[in-house]
């Protein structure tokens, strides 16, 4: 066929499809490249939280509160927060990392189950979490910090 004699709307439309269908293929590299990196990173950022939770739990006194945090099986912790006194005022949270899944599972003592979901902030190109409760993605520590306010508002209500 002769391009020559091609319609210019029909030029157009076609630049246009080229362009979507690009525009297609590198978002279909950005999610291949995203899953990768939490596939890599994924394991890290359970280690920083849990880390961060353990400072938390440490810090706990500080509050008029206690807590521990302890391994309840392969990839998964408890953290538990007690308010001391003469009612049991106790809250915890099981926290179960599956890397298939790519999220964490979070179930609290009564409230329920929700995720905190591993993602790409990709202006930073590193894994977060979005919680299923909470909009934004949030680091290691904001992600600590929103389970532990949790637990500890949960036995401070108690009283």
């Amino acid at each position: 066929m002769n391009d020559s004699v091609k319609p210019e709307w029909m030029r157009k439309k076609q630049a246009e499809q080229e362009a979507t269908a690009r525009a297609e293929d590198l978002r279909q590299q950005r999610i291949i490249a995203a899953a990768l990196l939490i596939d890599r990173d994924g394991q890290k950022f359970w280690k920083e939280l849990k880390e961060k939770l353990a400072i938390a739990v440490e810090f706990l006194p500080d509050l008029k509160l206690s807590g521990s945090i302890s391994p309840v099986g392969d990839n998964a912790i408890r953290i538990l927060v007690n308010k001391p006194g003469p009612f049991a005022n106790q809250a915890y949270t099981d926290l179960f990392y599956n890397s298939e899944a790519k999220e964490i599972r979070c179930g609290i003592l009564n409230g329920g189950m929700y995720s905190l979901g591993l993602c790409v902030v990709t202006d930073e190109n590193r894994v977060a979490v979005i919680s299923s409760r909470q909009p934004g993605a949030m680091d290691s520590e904001a992600a600590a910090q929103h389970i532990m306010v949790k637990m500890i508002d949960s036995v401070e209500s108690q009283s």
